[in-house]
């Protein structure tokens, strides 16, 4: 059974323990980019979007990178799923 991490601010961190992720808190890309390269192979990473990363074993998540702009967490939720989420 592959392991799944999440790397990403401490705030993001302690939601994502909620859900069962083993969680490693990073400040910025360079560290994170450490945490990942750290992390054996046969398990799922988690990156959160504000700390993107560029390799193939990472999937980034959506977070709050552009603040003033209401339509981007839409757009990255949308590459993220591949469609919206519909909210009443």
């Amino acid at each position: 059974m592959k392991k799944i991490f999440f790397i990403g601010p401490k705030e993001y961190c302690n939601a994502m323990r909620l859900i069962g992720f083993q969680c490693l808190p990073a400040g910025n890309k360079e560290e994170a980019s450490l945490i990942a390269e750290e992390i054996q192979d046969d398990a799922l990473i988690l990156v959160s979007q504000d700390l993107s990363l560029e390799k193939k074993e990472v999937v980034n998540l959506p977070g709050l990178v552009q603040k003033t702009d209401p339509e981007h967490l839409k757009q990255e939720t949308r590459k993220a799923i591949g469609g919206d989420i519909m909210l009443n």
